[in-house]
């Protein structure tokens, strides 16, 4: 008796996988392929998407709506890339309004409004920014309440309105900054917040942190004269104030 074999074709349907992060690229001239304005590529993308900028000056005021969480968008650098949000538009030159959105690399230039604001969100990284010349009188550099997990590292702001960055939240950490030639420096309202090796120059108020007493850390606050405030911190709610002088710095509880 001849053997028999049964063949089975065994098909396996394939597992749904996430959808990829798509890479956009924007440029202020026309270009095949690349997107005519920030808030085009903003408005076409999803959570996850990463946005390039080209070298050029963008008028835009870019608003990232809720659902549009991890976006990225980055610029070759904050001298090469720069938004003007100043007229024809006018407003913020960023309103940010989903979690965990990330903001290199790109300059910010003249307006009335904040060059950054965001408000209860959580997981926003801003980083590499340059930002100068916003002339409103309540216009800050970087602006927002109730937020989570804001980062603010080695950004440059110049010759704004108000404060160079005024957020609050929980868990903020703001590292590295120079704020130079505004009326307030640098206020935090944060629960924890980490305020570290940050420059004030060339303001009436240096760097205010209202936390629970864990925030300020050692040789956090380099003022013009070149010395460093250590404040003794304190375990009860207190705003710490530093500020610049002819004779040096001075903190107050």
């Amino acid at each position: 008796m001849r053997p028999r074999f049964v063949h089975v074709l065994a098909l396996a349907a394939p597992l749904a996988s996430p959808a990829e992060a798509i890479s956009r690229c924007v440029r202020p001239a026309p270009y095949p392929g690349c997107f005519p304005s920030i808030q085009a590529a903003v408005d076409e993308s999803v959570s996850g998407d990463v946005i390039n900028l080209a070298a050029g000056v963008y008028f835009e005021n870019v608003v990232i709506p809720a659902g549009k969480d991890g976006l990225t968008i980055a610029g070759v650098g904050k001298l090469s890339t720069t938004i003007d949000p100043d007229f024809p538009p006018s407003g913020n030159a960023f309103t940010i309004g989903s979690n965990g959105v990330k903001i290199r690399n790109l300059g910010i230039r003249n307006g009335q409004a904040h060059g950054i604001a965001l408000n209860g969100v959580s997981g926003v990284l801003i980083q590499g920014l340059r930002i100068v010349g916003l002339r409103g009188v309540s216009s800050s550099g970087i602006s927002g309440l109730r937020n989570s997990g804001l980062r603010l590292l080695n950004n440059e702001i110049r010759a704004v309105g108000n404060f160079g960055i005024e957020v609050g939240g929980g868990n903020v950490v703001v590292t590295g900054n120079t704020v130079t030639q505004t009326p307030g420096g640098i206020l935090v309202y944060d629960f924890g917040a980490r305020v570290t090796s940050n420059k004030v120059t060339g303001v009436r108020a240096g760097i205010q942190v209202m936390s629970d007493g864990n925030g300020l850390h050692d040789r956090a606050l380099k003022l013009s004269s070149g010395l460093i405030a250590r404040p003794v911190l304190e375990s009860a709610l207190r705003c710490h104030s530093l500020s610049s002088s002819a004779s040096g710095a001075s903190s107050r509880p």
